[in-house]
């Protein structure tokens, strides 16, 4: 298929991606109001949170590798059913088993996009600006969901927002699967021909340095945020100054994301990502340096720009090392997501227990020399001049 002729269809791929994050992110401004609801204790908040990442990691590899055997677009499509029905559960729930439930739900969605949906961004063919433009419109998701969820919790109630997430993401879902319906088949591999192990995707450079990246890119989100928001509170910078700084965040987010994916249209992935992680490593020295608030504001601001552009980077170069190592696009971006997800869940409590016990310029500086550190082996490592021309065999589609 031409992604340049059928813009529609990757416009409702972008639209999945967008709702899904957005019933993510939706519980985040709730979970006061739910926690005095429901009489949760802080573990079973922080669980609340945190679910959705679990339901990711425990189902992107085996959900790639079937995303490889029957093509991503179905997969996608059943991931929008999952997000209307983990939204509907959350809009009726009495209690946290039915939050639990519902949450899970909205991350096994989330799993599948990210593994499918990306399949289908840089499938064969396609322009790499395609998968930076997916990339923005998760960000897009972050800035809009928390925002509209607040406005609706406090109008209507703390169910409003899991209910219009539903209706909303319910007609961007026939809507997509109509699209899938009306674009051309893509041949699947024959079992002859189905991919490689994820053996030898681990044994693939490429693979690797993707991995490497998305570790990176877990530890820096989680740990960013909440290190950054607590040195701006102790800084005497208010609640709302803080949410306004992420907003400008994700704004950042959204313009970074497609420059990245057009310069890697042009650019090597493997040198791109290599410089993607310099640049992280270089935001992260700002608060050894300087702990003020400007400071810290310029650090997360230069963070979220430089984890869109490596956001993008490492999706294409998972790209590039299915291509040279024989194994399913979905496979490898699976255990690209699974490197992110382990991460995303260590991160943050990593954070928690250094706070307040070390000096705070210790994991910014921990963090600082592993970017430093893998960039340093990207930049070193044999690359090839450009990025690997796709096989228009495998299924992205």
């Amino acid at each position: 298929m031409n992604a340049r002729r059928a813009p529609s269809g990757l416009l409702s791929l972008y639209a999945m991606i967008f709702v899904s994050v957005v019933a993510d992110v939706a519980v985040v401004p709730l979970l006061p109001t739910l926690t005095r609801r429901h009489g949760l204790t802080s573990l079973e908040t922080a669980l609340l949170l945190s679910t959705t990442t679990f339901a990711m990691v425990v189902v992107t590899l085996p959900l790639g590798r079937l995303a490889d055997r029957v093509g991503a677009r179905p997969l996608v499509a059943v991931a929008g059913g999952f997000v209307v029905l983990g939204s509907v559960v959350l809009a009726l729930a009495g209690g946290l088993p039915e939050l639990l439930a519902g949450r899970t739900l909205i991350g096994i969605a989330n799993g599948i996009i990210w593994t499918a949906g990306v399949m289908i961004a840089g499938a064969p063919g396609r322009p790499a600006g395609a998968t930076g433009r997916a990339i923005a419109a998760g960000g897009a998701g972050l800035l809009v969901g928390p925002v509209l969820s607040g406005l609706l919790a406090d109008r209507i109630g703390p169910w409003a927002p899991f209910a219009a997430g539903a209706a909303f993401a319910l007609p961007v879902t026939v809507f997509f699967a109509l699209q899938g319906s009306s674009q051309p088949a893509v041949r699947r591999a024959r079992p002859s021909e189905a991919p490689a192990p994820h053996a030898a995707a681990h044994r693939d450079r490429m693979v690797v340095y993707a991995m490497l990246a998305t570790v990176l890119l877990g530890f820096v989100g989680g740990m960013g945020n909440l290190l950054g928001s607590l040195r701006l509170s102790e800084n005497g910078l208010s609640p709302s100054g803080i949410g306004v700084l992420f907003s400008v965040g994700a704004l950042v987010w959204i313009v970074v994301a497609p420059l990245a994916g057009r310069l890697g249209e042009q650019r090597s992935h493997v040198a791109l990502t290599a410089v993607g992680c310099a640049l992280l490593g270089a935001a992260w020295l700002v608060p050894v340096a300087d702990r003020s608030t400007a400071a810290i504001a310029a650090f997360l601001l230069a963070s979220m720009a430089g984890r869109a552009g490596l956001n993008t980077f490492s999706y294409l170069l998972a790209g590039s090392g299915a291509e040279s190592s024989g194994a399913g696009r979905g496979t490898v971006i699976g255990l690209v997501n699974l490197s992110w997800g382990v991460a995303a869940v260590i991160g943050p409590l990593a954070a928690s227990a250094a706070h307040g016990n070390i000096d705070d310029r210790v994991p910014f500086a921990v963090i600082a020399a592993h970017c430093l550190t893998v960039a340093a082996l990207l930049f070193s490592g044999p690359r090839p001049a450009r990025a690997f021309a796709p096989r228009p065999s495998l299924a992205g589609d």
